[in-house]
């Protein structure tokens, strides 16, 4: 061994073994004497390049962990990047779910549905069809009947690139694209129409494309199921695009815009038409609903109409006056929503209430068919038929009088001589002359007491009735067969005292029992919501608020504002209708001091009245009756001379 190759200078740098040339070792590293080899000994590796090479190891094993730690958080944020993906997809599908679930016009969802899903998948184009069974589809739409009885109509149609027919209709083969669909329920997804596989079970026409100049190529055809998994609709969506707002126009775009529908497409796509599914489902089902309640409403308000048509019926006398109090109280109704201030600014009677109301004046005498029919066509306060009977009890007492007028003048001629006979038989002809005038007068009386227009009498001519009523119902007269009976009976008597209308106090309850009847038979019918409130209505329409009405006899607290308005219209009707045969039609401006006056005695709301009169509502009548003579305007002071009761 050498002496100089013993040693190595401190200030010397040593290369690490294994290490790449340029690489040193630190100065405090070990030193080791490098030797020659030897014949019997093994070369000794150089320390430095021992480290130099560790040291490579060590940077190969960190560059390839930091290179995994690349890959993983790669891994990770294109994870995360998808889920956001997935999350924001997620949520714009909700939205859609939404929009889908809070539109109610049936035109206006399948346009929201092929919008959105043209949205969701950057398709250019799009239309949808619907499923109909063959006894509920639209004759009047083009249609192709399926194998299983069932019909697919085209029902929308978009295009971002050229104009379309929105109400298109055309006739879809189970051949077609979206016939197959429908019939099997798969989705299909062809990146090109015009090459289809040759074994594929459906085919594409391109006659639309050339009838408007278009190309279909990626197509994607998603059956739409409803939670039977029953097919309802298809939607149909072609062409996706690169970018979602470019309009193609030439060959080259379609060519380099137009992509297939990858399978997070497909999959965007067939949640949104599962949810289109459920949102037209219930759209259709809310249809048919509406359609029945329509329907319903609709033979309601017939069953009501005929309803009032047959109190006209059973109650000719009175026939249209149901029509009539209706279209008043309608109108004191409007009239109170359309005031700011006073006593009705806080009353709003919405559309259904209105309704309501309607339906309650029409059937506000509904009570009346119950009641005897002769009550209602009592034209006189004894019918003329048997006021005929009690004058031919007059003219059979008539001629009692001149047969004992001749038995006496016979036992005169009998008794005395030819002069005084003829004396005493000119004094008998004089009494019966005036017992005859007599008589007539009393007929005259009953005839002017049994006609209910003429009620209204002073109390001074009242009473002198009273009186000639009561002598003649002790007046007797002998029947053929011998019996002895009175000229009038007290239920005569009593009917020819009524002082207003025609009807006796039995009668007049009878129908007075009307208004019970209204509400037993309207309380059976199970009303909705819109409509509970009828039988209560027609219930009070009689009531007072003083408590003197009828058939319950409450107060004012107990009687709602429809039923008050309703009252009067009723009564302003009764007084100025010209088709009662037991009174005469009163002018309008005396029928309305009337109601004026009942409501300063209490017994009709003022307000109502007032509204009634100030508002000129009364006026309305010349829709029934154009002949009738409306008054100036009618003022709180004006009051006529005689102000008779109202029925």
């Amino acid at each position: 061994m050498n002496a100089e190759n013993s040693t190595l200078p401190t200030s010397a740098t040593a290369t690490a073994a294994g290490c790449p040339s340029g690489v040193t070792a630190p100065l405090d590293a070990p030193s080791t004497v490098t030797q020659q080899p030897t014949a019997d000994k093994q070369p000794s590796i150089n320390p430095e390049k021992a480290f130099a090479l560790q040291l490579a190891t060590d940077c190969a094993r960190e560059r390839a962990e930091i290179q995994e730690t690349e890959e993983e958080l790669q891994e990770a944020l294109q994870k995360k990047q998808q889920a956001d993906m997935e999350t924001e997809r997620s949520l714009h599908l909700m939205d859609i779910g939404l929009a889908l679930s809070s539109e109610r016009d049936i035109e206006r969802l399948l346009d929201l549905i092929l919008t959105k899903a043209r949205e969701l998948t950057d398709a250019d184009a799009g239309s949808l069809y619907i499923v109909h069974k063959n006894d509920d589809a639209p004759a009047a739409e083009a249609k192709t009947v399926s194998e299983d009885g069932r019909t697919l109509y085209f029902r929308a149609a978009q295009n971002d690139s050229i104009t379309v027919d929105t109400k298109l209709n055309f006739s879809v083969s189970k051949n077609t694209l979206a016939g197959y669909a429908a019939l099997t329920g798969e989705t299909i997804n062809c990146s090109d129409a015009y090459a289809l596989p040759e074994d594929a079970p459906y085919g594409f026409s391109p006659a639309w494309d050339q009838k408007h100049g278009y190309l279909t190529k990626s197509v994607l055809v998603v059956p739409m199921k409803n939670h039977a998994g029953e097919v309802i609709g298809v939607l149909q969506l072609i062409n996706r695009k690169r970018n979602q707002y470019t309009s193609l126009r030439t060959r080259e775009q379609w060519d380099h815009e137009v992509i297939p529908f990858d399978q997070e497409t497909v999959k965007s796509a067939a949640a949104l038409a599962s949810q289109a599914a459920v949102a037209l489902e219930n759209n259709m089902l809310l249809q048919e609903v509406t359609k029945l309640l329509n329907d319903m409403e609709t033979m309601l308000h017939s069953f009501i109409l005929a309803s009032a048509s047959l109190i006209d019926d059973r109650d000719p006398p009175t026939s249209g006056h149901s029509e009539r109090v209706t279209f008043l109280t309608v109108a004191l109704a409007e009239a109170a929503s359309q005031m700011e201030e006073g006593p009705f600014k806080d009353v709003s009677f919405t559309n259904k209430q209105l309704q309501e109301l309607r339906y309650a004046g029409l059937l506000h005498d509904i009570g009346k068919i119950g009641v005897r029919e002769y009550i209602f066509t009592k034209s006189h306060k004894l019918e003329p038929l048997y006021f005929t009977g009690v004058l031919n009890r007059f003219e059979l007492l008539r001629r009692n009088w001149q047969l004992e007028a001749m038995h006496r003048k016979l036992a005169i001629a009998q008794t005395h001589s030819a002069d005084v006979a003829r004396l005493m038989m000119r004094h008998i002809d004089d009494e019966l002359e005036a017992d005859f005038q007599s008589m007539d007068n009393d007929i005259a009386m009953l005839k002017r007491a049994n006609d209910p227009t003429t009620s209204y009498l002073p109390e001074e001519e009242f009473s002198r009735q009273q009186e000639v009523l009561c002598r003649l119902a002790k007046t007797t007269y002998e029947e053929c067969d011998g019996e002895v009976r009175p000229l009038l009976t007290q239920d005569e008597v009593e009917a020819l005292s009524v002082r207003k209308g025609s009807l006796t106090t039995e009668e007049r309850r009878q129908m007075e029992h009307h208004a019970q009847m209204s509400y037993d038979f309207l309380k059976q019918i199970t009303w909705t919501a819109n409509f509970g409130h009828i039988p209560e209505i027609v219930w009070c329409h009689h009531e007072k608020l003083n408590g003197r009405g009828y058939p319950r006899g409450v107060m004012a607290e107990n009687i709602p504002l429809q039923a008050r308005m309703m009252t009067v219209a009723d009564i302003f009707d009764a007084l100025t209708a010209a088709d009662r045969p037991y009174k005469k039609a009163l002018p309008i401006d005396l029928a309305l001091s009337i109601l004026r006056d009942e409501a300063e005695r209490g017994l009709l709301d003022r307000d109502v009245v007032a509204l009634f009169i100030e508002k000129e509502l009364y006026r309305h009548m010349a829709v029934f009756r154009p002949d009738i003579e409306m008054p100036e305007p009618f003022l709180q002071s004006n009051k006529p001379k005689t102000t008779p009761q109202s029925t």
